[in-house]
């Protein structure tokens, strides 16, 4: 029986692939499709074209996902056999010009793909070393999955330097979701068809009530029936039905800027205040750190700074940085560093 992940929304193989792999599937190589390709014509290209060369995924410009080479199978899409025969290879839709940059559902789709491809292969961490040497001569753990890309193998730009700039996001991104650690409180629609149906009650055999297209991005209300989205017999309650969470994924972390805040007025003749400069951190903690509305873990979640992100803090208390002037979004200082 053929391998797809369950994010995949068409498939049509191509027969240029090189049958059962050599080794285990130990590596992620993601590629630029210059050009914003839809899953139809790139699937259609992959199976018609004399050029030998394939994919085992598309992501298409909508973040739709296709199907092109069944994952036990190597295919040719590095100009390398001994990576392709390692890894699980995906063709993302980028622009036609350097810096082949995604669209924002490519990028999130990609970062799902990644996450749902390490869980099923008994994956907790996905791994990116910038040096090529010391990349390629790095044997993962059992629970460690390995970014490769093409540049590596062939005189090429592939993928091009927007995800080059990303790499190391993209792998901290997929380890928060595969550790379960991930200050987002939304979830994407991830199903094989086009929509997930929403049922009258928390059971696949209750009436259908309305239904969320696939790659929607929702907030629950609430989760029944379970300790976490992502279980077979977990159910989130949607807009007057019930969602069925084996189809719900995290969302990938978002940093939301901070907001530049309006001066506040002085009477005359008194001069205005200066603004604070503030202090620049680095965020140490690889899982990313919540943003709070106030300076202490009972306060409600604003937002996230995510690992490596410089910030500027311009009051602290008690163990707390502010990262605005007028004080209402907090970060724990312990994940910080002064730059």
């Amino acid at each position: 029986m053929a391998t797809w992940s369950p994010l995949t929304n068409k498939i049509r193989e191509s027969k240029d692939n090189s049958g059962n792999r050599w080794y285990k599937i130990t590596r992620i190589t993601p590629h630029c499709w210059v050009g914003q390709v839809s899953i139809e014509n790139g699937l259609d290209y992959f199976a018609t074209t004399s050029r030998q060369v394939s994919s085992n995924y598309i992501i298409g410009a909508d973040g739709r996902v296709g199907g092109c080479v069944r994952e036990e199978y190597r295919a040719w899409t590095s100009s390398s056999r001994d990576n392709d025969n390692r890894a699980i290879t995906i063709e993302c839709a980028s622009d036609t010009k350097s810096p082949y940059a995604f669209k924002t559902a490519v990028y999130n789709k990609l970062i799902l793909l990644c996450a749902d491809i390490c869980k099923r292969y008994g994956k907790k961490k996905l791994l990116w070393i910038s040096d090529k040497s010391k990349a390629l001569s790095y044997n993962p753990k059992s629970d460690e999955m390995l970014l490769t890309v093409h540049r590596w193998f062939a005189s090429t730009d592939c993928p091009g330097s927007w995800l080059m700039s990303r790499m190391g996001d993209l792998a901290n991104q997929v380890t928060a979701l595969l550790q379960g650690d991930t200050p987002s409180d939304t979830y994407v629609v991830s199903t094989s068809g086009n929509a997930l149906r929403l049922r009258a009650e928390p059971t696949t055999s209750s009436k259908q009530v309305g239904y969320i297209n696939n790659g929607t991005i929702i907030s629950t209300d609430k989760v029944v029936k379970g300790q976490s989205i992502g279980g077979v017999d977990t159910w989130a309650y949607y807009h007057g039905g019930y969602a069925s969470g084996k189809y719900l994924s995290p969302t990938p972390k978002v940093t939301e800027p901070t907001p530049t805040p309006e001066p506040e007025p002085h009477p005359e003749p008194t001069p205005p205040t200066p603004v604070p400069t503030g202090k620049k951190y680095r965020c140490t903690c690889t899982k990313g750190v919540n943003i709070r509305s106030g300076a202490g873990v009972g306060y409600s979640k604003v937002g996230a700074v995510n690992y490596g992100q410089v910030v500027t803090i311009y009051t602290q208390k008690n163990g707390w940085g502010n990262l605005t002037i007028s004080g209402n979004r907090w970060v724990c200082m312990k994940y910080f560093k002064a730059v």
